[in-house]
């Protein structure tokens, strides 16, 4: 009976250090910077005393402020409407789509494939750039390390096998 809880309890430990990384990145990334930005908000901050960190606690004086405004009620009203549309509108299409192209029919396989031309397209424009930008003839990024000295020749980013470049990693 042990070895079967030691096996629990090291496949627990396996799952547990594969989602480490991840959770470690959101609360650096996402849950930190919002935390901080919640503290600042019951702060005088501005540009003079952010990088000090001199400000001074205001409570909620700020949301007072910003609530006596008829620019913030105006911006509340647009958001609620613009999230109401998406949600009335673009909710059913999309569900509806995914019925429609989960199905199979005759023909079903070029329509799935004109579907994911709209995701490629974006890839495809991103490429480009990324394909200018690490020319290494008119590059900007050559020009930019070299102006700034860290280069004194062009890297050939794209045709040499030793640099590696991570390109679009959100797709």
């Amino acid at each position: 009976m042990g070895s079967k809880r030691g096996y629990f309890f090291k496949k627990k430990l396996t799952l547990f250090a594969f989602v480490l990384p991840g959770a470690a990145f959101m609360t650096i990334m996402i849950i930190f910077p919002i935390i901080s930005n919640i503290i600042m908000s019951f702060k005088n901050v501005d540009l003079m005393n952010f990088a000090t960190g001199d400000s001074h606690f205001v409570g909620l004086k700020i949301y007072q402020k910003i609530c006596r405004t008829e620019v913030t009620w105006i911006a509340v009203k647009n958001t609620l409407v613009f999230t109401l549309w998406c949600l009335v509108f673009q909710f059913p299409i999309g569900f509806l789509m995914a019925l429609f192209f989960g199905q199979d029919f005759k023909g079903a396989g070029p329509l799935r494939a004109v579907n994911v031309v709209a995701w490629m397209i974006p890839m495809v424009a991103v490429a480009g750039v990324f394909k200018y930008m690490f020319n290494s003839d008119i590059g900007i990024m050559n020009r930019i390390l070299m102006g700034l000295h860290l280069i004194q020749k062009p890297v050939e980013w794209l045709g040499n096998g030793d640099v590696a470049i991570v390109e679009n990693p959100w797709n």
